[in-house]
């Protein structure tokens, strides 16, 4: 009985932290377009990438350029947005993340 007791209390306590560390969440979204023709630049990894919490899962560009990252952890340190077209690095900016960002549509 003290073994399950002891199970329930371990499962219980860390439930509990990952509760309390679980803080709110946010998202990035926007659009890519080209500098040479101004049309959508589909097929763009985009991710992004914070000094303590690490890179997050990437995201493609759509057809029309868009591109949306989802779960990201609100944070008063900022984040690097990258953008690679294969391996080349073609963006990389700072932005903050404290809910939801709309980035808009810019031209890389």
């Amino acid at each position: 009985m003290k073994k399950l007791q002891s199970i329930v209390f371990i499962l219980t306590l860390t439930m509990a932290s990952q509760t309390l560390g679980s803080g709110p969440m946010g998202f990035v979204q926007g659009s890519l377009c080209s500098l040479q023709n101004n049309g959508p630049a589909p097929g763009l990894l985009v991710s992004l990438v914070h000094q303590y919490l690490g890179r997050s899962s990437p995201t493609y560009t759509d057809q029309y350029g868009n591109f949306q990252l989802f779960n990201i952890p609100a944070r008063p340190e900022p984040y690097l947005i990258e953008v690679y077209w294969g391996q080349q690095l073609v963006y990389r900016n700072q932005i903050y993340v404290h809910g939801g960002v709309n980035l808009g549509r810019f031209c890389i």
